[in-house]
């Protein structure tokens, strides 16, 4: 957009010539385009995989499973409160049991 604003300043005086904006103009308009496009596939590709993968995901970050759907949504809102820093917002977490620590490896 810059090169074709500079284009017209500097064209301007010279009549058909100014025509050549187009180009850089038209390039400026399609990859505009296409990131917009892009960034929409994007989101959705996102979105599958959370959807498909959202049990791995309340694992990794140490959550109850959600015995319900109404149960999921619920704690879903609590997750969305808490990665916004929504103050007062709490979590219950299941940590792993990852084994007893008496049977610790000798040196």
């Amino acid at each position: 957009m810059i090169a074709a604003a500079t284009a017209i300043i500097f064209l301007w005086p010279y009549g058909t010539w100014v025509l050549i904006v187009l180009i850089p103009f038209g390039l400026a308009y399609l990859s505009y385009r296409g990131s917009i496009v892009a960034a929409g596939h994007y989101g959705s590709a996102l979105e599958t995989l959370i959807n498909l993968n959202r049990f791995a995901l309340y694992e990794q970050l140490h959550m109850q499973l959600p015995a319900s759907t109404e149960n999921e949504q619920e704690e879903n809102v609590k997750l969305r409160d808490l990665l916004g820093y929504v103050p007062d917002t709490t979590i219950d977490y299941e940590h792993p049991v990852t084994g007893d620590k008496s049977e610790a490896p000798s040196e």
